[in-house]
Parts: structure tokens; sequence; C-alpha cells
């Protein structure tokens, strides 16, 4: 006989710029993440995503803000 328990995994998502966290909110298989980003410049983007064991990085990709 085998006994699962229930386990509430707790998942979300962060954009980071530069290494910064910039945004986080709740993952899912699609969805969108809406900032304001104050300067202009260029910035390495990522995007972790986490759960209960930890989380995962992105690779970095340039992105380019005109103000």
């Amino acid at each position: 006989m085998i006994t699962l328990k229930s386990v509430t995994l707790r998942r979300s998502a962060k954009v980071l710029l530069d290494g910064k966290e910039v945004w986080s909110g709740p993952s899912s298989a699609a969805g969108t993440a809406t900032f304001k980003v104050h300067k202009g410049g260029r910035y390495q983007m990522q995007v972790a995503l986490c759960n209960g064991d930890g989380c995962t990085l992105s690779d970095a990709k340039e992105i380019v803000v005109a103000d």
C-alpha cells in the first residue's frame, strides 16, 4: 500500500535586470511580466523559475531600453 501526501509546491518566477530583481510573481506555462524600467540603457535580462527546491536561472539576454 502506498500513501501519498498532499504537497503544495511554491512555484514562482522572477525577472532580473543586471542581477537585480525587478519583477516576481506566480509561474505558469505561459504568462506575462509587466514592470517599469526607470532609466534607459543596456541591461542583461534573466528569468528565474523557482520551486521548493530553489531557483533555476536562464542565460542572460541583452536588452536595450530607450528613454
